[in-house]
């Protein structure tokens, strides 16, 4: 690679090497050069494709260049730049910039990132700074030397003279206001761009997480002098936003470049038996280090078991979650993977961006782990599968190993071999068969909702390797309700976690969404709303302790109602044919005005577990029941014994004889008012009182039948 002339002057005074070993391979590649203050992640998407592209690999040298030059410093406020500014400048030598840092998510507020133009004056820094002095010896913070400081004392020193003050970059603009923007415009696709700027990643926040790693190096720099910790995930690939979570690989010992031999070797202990046990083992003394040590870090918690060992911390400086592993670089390779596709198209970023945040208004991504739903790299690679099989406008995998040359083959610890072609640059429309296309944003969300809605997830398997989709192998031990294979380690399932219910509601919503942009949706806030309203269901729970069935009526509904229509009319004849007291007395009540009737209780008989109810004592009555898991009809004799005991309730609740006639329709009636409250709606509660007290104590004379079960 290419390296600025002063660029190649400082490489004898870096701490670490700028060419790393792991990216020795990419140095024949002829790629545009970077510029010190470009904004590689912030950039608003040109009008049209590029046909230039930066590979990821050698954008991450050049990040973990600047972070050698750069530290942090908290100070009082976004005013406090000028100051910083001269001092930095006279004290350690020519300051290139200043970015401002906002931290929202703890009580060390405000900082700026200081990028020198030499690693030379960051080595100043750290052989000048002072530790804070505590009262005693033990109350001294521990004096660990980092790239992490705070400005202390009173402005005292001059400014910088005319034309060397640094330039000043302020905080990114809101994303909030950029939403608002989006709602008052009237394109879905412009509303989408506006909605994919609002969560892109900051230029503050990339150098911000190039220096979280910077600090860990230094931290390890006095047993593993060429340790390298290289960031991957979403916070690289081109898909993150500024509240990504931080991942990054600590590689103790990279491999050195072929022809670098000496034949002086290093005395060391003796490993663990076992590469997993050696890698455990590290990962707990590195964790030890972080908690004890490192100035920020907080909540270190070691996940030893998992798959790929980690270690999760929180950087309270940088208001970041961070992971760090030690096994394998297998991620920063399938991260140079998504950043090239991405990089191919610009519509590939604002799409991929508006289906995550639609996914998660609809339900389909959960923040707890784990998780049966989806994640954001399964909705990353299920885009990168639509576009590839509808659209060409990604490559397969195949098709980029097969333009792959010797530069382009990794090999990874756990002995994973990665090849395929890096540098697409001037090379776009041969991999992009929309790269001249004025397909809009809109019809590429639209399309991919046509997509998920109609794709055979229980058949069908997508392959990004081939690009295609091909027949699910029922035997494969990876196999779920949707199989996605993974592009590098192709013996793993991206979609593993999810399960049938996860994948049949991405179906229903992403039918819903189509058929609401088949309707002319205008706005893609629309689209999120609607498709979150009609896939609710009404809630129908019958768990108690969800109920509000001891809370008082509002005015409006203790307006009481008359019972529906046929219960009208199997009262009116059952009062009809057989009048009793009770029926006499509610002849002289004046009518009931319309409204919903409520029990005692506060409970209203619409609720779903009264509606239950009624239900199960309909089955209990009804003329026929079940033995042994099949409907049977009654013999005579039940029949006429159950008929018995129901003309006998009827006469111990209401006090009158019942009409054998007219029977069935008093039985039906009655019994309904009473277990429901029908009767008990209409009546004071004094007369329910009484009318509960006679049903109770004259179910206990001995001529009287077993008691009915409510």
């Amino acid at each position: 690679m290419m390296l600025p002339p002063r660029l190649g002057r400082l490489l004898p005074r870096l701490g670490h090497p700028l060419r790393s070993p792991l990216l020795h391979h990419l140095h024949p590649l002829r790629c545009p050069p970077l510029h010190p203050h470009s904004n590689l992640h912030s950039t608003p998407p040109p009008p049209q494709n590029d046909p230039l592209y930066t590979p990821l690999l050698q954008e991450v040298e050049h990040r973990r260049e600047e972070a050698g030059r750069s530290i942090l410093v908290q100070v009082a406020g976004e005013s406090s730049a000028p100051d910083l500014a001269s001092y930095c400048h006279q004290v350690f030598g020519p300051v290139e910039g200043l970015y401002f840092h906002n931290n929202t998510h703890g009580k060390f507020r405000s900082f700026y990132i200081v990028q020198f133009a030499a690693s030379s004056s960051v080595e100043a820094v750290l052989r000048l700074a002072q530790h804070q002095q505590g009262d005693c010896a033990a109350s001294s913070p521990v004096p660990v030397y980092s790239p992490f400081l705070w400005l202390a004392g009173k402005p005292g020193l001059h400014h910088a003279p005319a034309g060397a003050a640094p330039p000043v970059h302020p905080q990114q603009e809101s994303g909030k206001r950029l939403v608002e923007w989006a709602r008052g415009e009237e394109d879905v696709s412009q509303q989408m761009v506006l909605l994919w700027r609002s969560t892109m990643m900051s230029e503050v926040s990339t150098r911000l997480r190039y220096l979280l790693g910077r600090q860990l190096e230094l931290a390890l720099a006095g047993l593993f002098p060429r340790a390298q910790v290289l960031p991957f995930g979403s916070s690289v690939n081109g898909f993150g936003s500024s509240s990504s979570d931080q991942d990054m690989c600590l590689v103790l010992d990279p491999p050195r470049p072929a022809g670098d031999t000496c034949r002086l070797v290093f005395h060391a202990k003796g490993g663990a038996a076992g590469e997993r046990a050696q890698v455990q083992r590290h990962c707990e003394e590195v964790a030890k280090i972080v908690q004890s040590f490192l100035p920020g870090c907080q909540n270190v918690e070691k996940v030893l078991h998992a798959r790929v060992p980690i270690i999760k911390y929180s950087q309270q400086f940088a208001g970041l979650e961070c992971d760090l592993s030690m096994s394998s670089t297998s991620g920063l390779y399938m991260s140079c993977l998504l950043h090239l596709w991405a990089g191919l198209d610009w519509r590939v970023r604002p799409l991929v961006a508006v289906v995550r945040q639609w996914a998660r208004a609809q339900g389909l991504v959960k923040d707890i782990r784990p998780t049966h739903f989806f994640t954001n790299f399964t909705l990353t690679l299920l885009v990168v599968c639509f576009l590839q099989q509808r659209h060409q406008m990604l490559p397969s995998l195949d098709t980029l190993a097969a333009a792959a040359s010797d530069r382009d083959v990794f090999y990874c610890e756990d002995n994973l071999r990665v090849s395929f072609l890096h540098d697409v640059s001037q090379r776009k429309p041969e991999f992009n068969k929309c790269f001249h296309s004025t397909l809009s944003l809109q019809e590429l969300l639209h399309d991919f909702f046509h997509f998920c809605a109609d794709f055979d997830f229980g058949g069908r398997c997508l392959c990004p390797i081939t690009g295609t989709s091909i027949p699910k192998d029922r035997c494969w031990s990876k196999s779920s309700a949707m199989d996605m294979i993974n592009p590098l380690e192709t013996d793993l399932n991206v979609s593993y976690n999810v399960n049938r219910q996860a994948v049949g509601l991405l179906q229903r919503r992403s039918g819903a969404a189509a058929a609401a942009m088949d309707r002319g949706v205008t706005s893609i806030f629309d689209l999120m709303d609607v498709s979150a309203e009609r896939g609710k269901r009404r809630d129908m729970t019958t768990n108690v302790r969800k109920m509000d069935l001891f809370t008082q009526p509002d005015k409006e509904e203790a307006v009481e109602a008359s019972p529906p229509a046929d219960l009208q009319q199997a009262e009116g004849q059952g009062r009809a044919q057989s009048p009793g007291p009770a029926q006499s007395s509610e002849k002289a009540k004046s009518p009931e005005p319309a409204g919903p009737k409520h029990h005692p209780w506060g409970a209203s008989l619409d609720h779903p577990l009264l509606q239950a109810e009624a239900e199960a004592q309909e089955r209990n009555h009804s003329p026929s029941r079940k033995g042994k898991g099949e409907n049977r009809p009654m013999h005579k004799v039940d029949s006429e014994r159950q008929q018995k005991r129901l003309s006998l309730k009827v006469k111990d609740l209401f006090g009158g004889e019942a009409d054998q006639s007219s029977k069935p329709e008093v039985m039906r009636s009655s019994i309904h008012s009473a277990i429901l409250g029908k009767e008990a709606a209409t009546l004071s509660s004094e007369a329910l009182r009484i009318e509960r007290l006679k049903a109770k104590y004259l179910r206990s004379k001995s001529h009287q039948p077993p008691e009915l079960k409510l």
